[in-house]
């Protein structure tokens, strides 16, 4: 859930895959994109440019992505949707338009470039079944882990990464220590 610059509310649907639009913010006056069956769109984040970028967690049928789309006129199109991870969860966009997605199956957190590109895929800093991310205001990334995806899941913990415009190191570089915080 996350608004634009034209006050149009959007929503990720998990249950049908599916990505839909309030006009206005007037649920009255909406548009949806369907994705495939059983992406199950989760995370959902609006850049600077108000374009809008969703984490699909997949299913044993369908892989994990992330998709972009644009408003156009009233419609929803899609810019793009790649195929990475597993079990994506929630996703952040942070100053240059990158977005960075919690990956929970495989323990990393991926960021992508405004044009789909991967920039890396990234660990470490206690990252375990990271769940969500969140930028904080020196591009830094942070990031929720929920811990194991099996068994006792009572091993949560926070993960900073260093961002993509941190000039002291590369992007994705774990910030906070090896157990995390």
């Amino acid at each position: 859930l996350d608004t634009d610059s034209k006050n149009n509310l959007w929503i990720a649907s998990y249950g049908n895959s599916s990505v839909c639009v309030f006009l206005g913010g007037d649920p009255k006056q909406s548009s949806c994109f369907q994705q495939p069956q059983d992406s199950n769109t989760f995370g959902l984040g609006v850049a600077q440019d108000d374009t809008v970028w969703i984490a699909n967690t997949g299913s044993y049928s369908t892989q994990s992505s992330v998709a972009k789309f644009k408003l156009q006129g009233t419609a929803i199109s899609q810019v793009f949707n790649v195929p990475i991870g597993q079990s994506l969860k929630g996703l952040s966009i942070d100053s240059q338009g990158n977005a960075w997605v919690a990956s929970g199956s495989d323990n990393k957190v991926y960021a992508l470039k405004p044009d789909g590109s991967l920039i890396g895929a990234f660990d470490g800093g206690g990252m375990s079944g990271p769940w969500s991310t969140t930028i904080d205001g020196e591009d830094n990334v942070w990031v929720a882990n929920f811990g194991p995806f099996s068994g006792n899941f009572s091993n949560g913990r926070i993960t900073k990464l260093s961002g993509a415009s941190n000039s002291r190191y590369k992007p994705g570089t774990p910030l906070s220590p090896k157990t995390g915080y």
